[in-house]
């Protein structure tokens, strides 16, 4: 399959040739929405990396004055695996929601609207831009997983409830949507459904093993938020697993290496532990987290409070 192998190529960091096969099949597909996603994400890395995005003549401006040259590759995937729709939270984020607000204004139509909201920080443009969509086709399920995904970022004190109602909608047109599924699992997962979310992840991740569609760092972080609820259910030999078979994984390693940590702590493994998060506190960005565990386990497993107390007194 051309998605597959584009995929691979974008995964692969070949942009020439993920370019070469987005771009066709972009043209041959105008409206598929799964290849104008990958297109866009492929636009996304070009841009983090000082490159023209796909397109646009290499030769012109192409907006690349506004790239932030130098950016750290595994980082922005780190980024993106964090979010659920993978979006990275930065300056090639605003040239790329630039380029993606022109080609609606000169060509709008309901995927160019879903596909410009997607890259849209403000996200209330982003709903008046989906709330557009709707208008045009009530029944387009990415419209309504676009808003589920956008009223998550809204500062009100019902999202929640109203991404949750949104979701339901685009489930309800199309219940093999896969953006829509994920979404769902995650959301479980974030609001510790326990098993109910454990259940949505596993079928998520079944139903996406070999499916071109879905990036790869999108079934790590989904492999990530099922160990974490295998933990928060005292499943820890079933976390331990999932954990385990990630060995290498350079995306999501921090995290890994955080839930690590605590699983082998369930484990009474506290050396195995310790271990874990003096790898985790190693990793560029991290934070202060491994600190305060490794403080957390000399203090209430190794009783050493002299430990614990220097590195209370560093974070």
């Amino acid at each position: 399959m051309e998605l597959g192998r584009a995929r691979a190529d974008l995964e692969g960091e070949d942009w020439d040739e993920a370019e070469r096969r987005l771009l066709a099949l972009a043209q041959a597909h105008p409206e598929e929405l799964d290849i104008g996603f990958a297109l866009q994400d492929l636009r996304l890395a070009q841009v983090a990396r000082g490159l023209p995005p796909a397109g646009l003549d290499r030769e012109g401006d192409g907006g690349s004055a506004a790239v932030p040259l130098g950016a750290d590759p595994k980082v922005l995937a780190l980024e993106r695996a964090a979010q659920p729709d993978g979006l990275v939270e930065s300056g090639a984020q605003d040239v790329v929601a630039r380029l993606y607000a022109e080609q609606l204004h000169s060509s709008p139509s309901v995927p160019n609207l879903v596909l410009a909201a997607r890259v849209q920080r403000d996200p209330a443009q982003a709903l008046a831009w989906l709330g557009q969509a709707l208008s045009l086709d009530p029944t387009c399920a990415w419209a309504h997983y676009g808003r589920a995904h956008a009223l998550l970022r809204m500062r009100d004190q019902y999202r929640w409830r109203n991404s949750r109602e949104a979701l339901e909608l685009a489930l309800e047109i199309d219940p093999t949507h896969l953006h829509a599924r994920r979404l769902e699992a995650w959301m479980l997962a974030q609001e510790g459904a326990g098993e109910p979310a454990a259940w949505a992840i596993e079928r998520w991740l079944i139903a996406t093993e070999f499916d071109p569609r879905v990036r790869h760092e999108h079934r790590v972080a989904a492999r990530l938020d099922l160990a974490r609820v295998w933990l928060a259910l005292g499943a820890t030999e079933l976390a331990l697993r999932e954990l385990e078979t990630l060995e290498g994984e350079p995306i999501g390693r921090a995290r890994r290496l955080l839930l690590l940590a605590v699983a082998r702590t369930e484990k009474e493994d506290i050396d195995g532990a310790l271990q874990a998060v003096r790898q985790a506190s190693l990793i560029r960005g991290v934070g202060v987290l491994p600190f305060v565990q490794e403080a957390l386990l000399r203090e209430h497993w190794l009783q050493d409070r002299e430990g614990s107390l220097a590195l209370w007194k560093n974070i």
